[in-house]
């Protein structure tokens, strides 16, 4: 299978932040609005690891419960590979806010994340970005903050 090759500068991430950023000048940041600008970003992503996307995709929860999920990627067997569910811009945003304060004030964060970022490229992919790896720190603080953010399972 192709691997994924996504970095920050490539026209749909751009679209899709560019997108989010309309939004958020009128004041809308729910789920809602900002699932058809993430169905398109991983649309894009889908097809770059000859996939399909399925969005809004219903299963069950180990618990029983049915659950939705913004998407699903199944490979050519129509496996699933890849569960999205999208996390709400303004908790995003906060985190990203304190990483970046953090990389100019904090010494020991700037080690620490530079250690995690050569890590992330050495088990992950070479040629990945430092923004990407950020996202991922983004993603694990809004797990852990217990919201039903960005999950990403393989």
């Amino acid at each position: 299978m192709p691997q994924l090759n996504l970095k920050p500068s490539h026209k749909a991430v751009r679209d899709y932040y560019a997108t989010l950023r309309q939004y958020d000048k009128h004041n809308v940041t729910h789920e809602g609005a900002v699932s058809s600008p993430f169905e398109t970003l991983l649309t894009v992503c889908a097809k770059q690891v000859d996939a399909t996307l399925i969005p809004q995709f219903a299963m069950r929860a180990p618990s029983g419960n049915r659950i939705v999920l913004d998407g699903v990627i199944l490979d050519a067997y129509g496996l699933p590979f890849a569960y999205f569910k999208e996390k709400v811009p303004a908790l995003g945003r906060k985190a990203a806010e304190l990483i970046a304060e953090q990389h100019e004030t904090n010494p020991q964060f700037v080690t620490a994340f530079t250690s995690f970022y050569e890590q992330c490229r050495a088990a992950i992919n070479p040629n990945l970005s430092k923004a990407a790896v950020e996202e991922i720190l983004i993603y694990t603080e809004n797990r852990l903050a217990g919201r039903k953010d960005a999950i990403l399972q393989r």
